[in-house]
């Protein structure tokens, strides 16, 4: 089965959400759609307004610029760090 492509729907109202975010990332998002131009359906990251990024570029692109090397043992579990941001450090936007 192949998923669909491009915007899809909500299935219902509770598809849509407010989401929370840090005023310095607003403000970095406010920047980049400036700088970008892109409004509305327009994706705020991807190659272009209509063609989003490939994730395994941008995985592999990240673990190079982090430095990371393969885990020698494939089967071990991969480390997880938890971040928890304080209520008062967060503001909160509407995603439309």
């Amino acid at each position: 089965m192949t998923a669909p492509e491009g915007a899809q729907d909500t299935k219902t109202c509770a598809g849509r959400r407010v989401v929370p975010i840090a005023a310095a990332v607003r403000r970095i998002l406010r920047a980049h759609m400036v700088a970008t131009g892109r409004r509305g359906g327009e994706l705020v990251f991807g190659r272009t307004a209509s063609d989003p990024f490939i994730a395994s570029t941008v995985r592999a692109r990240a673990l190079k610029a982090w430095g990371d090397v393969p885990n020698p043992e494939p089967e071990a579990r991969p480390k997880v760090v938890w971040v928890k941001a304080r209520e008062d450090a967060v503001a909160t936007a509407r995603v439309a």
